[in-house]
């Protein structure tokens, strides 16, 4: 296989001459353009709509490009299953609805419908996968009422908004003064954990920040998968992945890193697996060509400014209101990952759907599985939920 295209991060000096105004301008130009291919369809069209400011920015832009009024859709969670918080997703989703006129839906669900469809959204995933299982319901939703829909991925992997993305700068600076860097503010939440991890090696400390350690993994691993896989492992793919960066930031590094492969073997994976599980065609206008070499152009230091992560995405969404979901991102609930450990209510079908479609080296029972899950939770990812930065 020969690869006949490849993104370059190497910065363009003309975002350096361009005032907020400007580049905000630029930005929304090629995302508008962006949007407008996507709406080429034979079919009705729909939106998925978080709140946050990725989904919101795509829908603005496609209401003021489509002839018609748009169908836009959000995920919403019950009381018991939500974090404090996240009842506002649906509250800044309508806020945006009823800016552009949108023919809004909506879907509440509970942890009690989550665990009913894990072992489905298993079956869906076809192997051990680290992934969100949002998509499924929501694309679920989608699907009564279009066959393709826009959603708003890949704008955190090309503006900067994971934690890995927020510590790049912090760990460059470490690796180059020592301990001094860290006393800035804006790095001072992260100390321990940049100390902790820090490594000039590529891909190194990008691998620190995995749930689970390689041996960890092929614990998981039933004997034949084992065999085939031999001494082959994600730390090895990711070191390839971050091996010759065309980036010449910190922020941009991790960018460019991800983007070959966590984010098209994970996010882009989940994403299709999840949607085509109900026949859903999802389209990003994040990654229009044109859209994703100038996003990949822009210098790290206006993407992530004092903390504040996709700066100048936000800044580019100033002139569409309303105005506070520009500073708003989005994420599922961490309470249903307690309530998995805590409550008990998961062990069957955690365990069993995963020993079914993924048998354990120790005879298909989930002894190593349960095991590892263990040590996850206790071991470096604890340090990793604990740092104050994470949300």
């Amino acid at each position: 296989m020969e690869t006949y295209w490849r993104l370059r991060w190497t910065p363009d000096p003309a975002w350096d001459r361009m005032d907020e105004r400007e580049m905000g301008e630029r930005v929304v130009a090629a995302l508008r353009e962006g949007v407008r291919r996507r709406l080429l369809s034979d079919v009705p069209i729909g939106f998925y709509l978080s709140g946050g400011v990725d989904s919101s920015l795509s829908t603005a832009l496609a209401a003021t490009l489509s002839p018609g009024r748009i169908e836009t859709f959000t995920l919403t969670y019950d009381d018991a299953s939500t974090t404090p918080g996240k009842e506002e997703d649906r509250r800044w989703a309508r806020a945006v609805s009823e800016r552009y006129g949108t023919e809004h839906h909506e879907e509440r669900l509970s942890f009690g419908s989550f665990a009913e469809e894990f072992p489905r959204i298993l079956h869906h995933f076809d192997q051990p996968f680290s992934g969100v299982v949002s998509p499924f319901f929501l694309s679920r939703l989608i699907a009564r009422h279009v066959k393709v829909a826009l959603s708003g991925d890949g704008a955190d992997e090309l503006f900067g908004s994971y934690l890995s993305h927020r510590i790049a700068p912090a760990i460059a600076a470490y690796l180059e003064e020592g301990p001094r860097a860290l006393d800035r503010p804006w790095f001072a939440p992260n100390r321990a954990l940049v100390e902790r991890i820090a490594d000039r090696r590529p891909g190194r400390w990008r691998a620190r920040l995995h749930v689970f350690a390689e041996e960890e993994k092929r614990a998981l691993y039933a004997p034949a998968f084992l065999e085939a896989v031999g001494k082959a492992s994600s730390d090895e793919r990711l070191a390839e992945d971050f091996a010759e960066p065309t980036a010449r930031d910190p922020l941009n590094e991790v960018l460019e890193g991800e983007f070959r492969g966590i984010f098209p073997d994970q996010v882009l994976a989940f994403v299709d697996r999840l949607s085509m599980a109900h026949a859903l065609e999802t389209r990003t206008a994040y990654l229009d060509k044109d859209f994703v070499e100038l996003a990949a152009s822009i210098p790290g230091r206006f993407k992530i400014r004092d903390g504040d992560v996709k700066s100048i995405l936000k800044r580019a969404a100033e002139p569409s209101p309303p105005r506070a979901w520009r500073r708003r991102g989005c994420s599922r609930p961490r309470r249903w990952r307690m309530c998995c450990h805590a409550s008990g209510r998961a062990r069957p079908p955690w365990p069993t759907a995963y020993s079914r479609c993924w048998p354990c080296r120790s005879g298909g029972t989930t002894t190593s599985a349960r095991r590892a899950r263990t040590e996850a939770r206790t071991g470096p990812a604890a340090a990793f939920a604990a740092t104050p930065s994470l949300r």
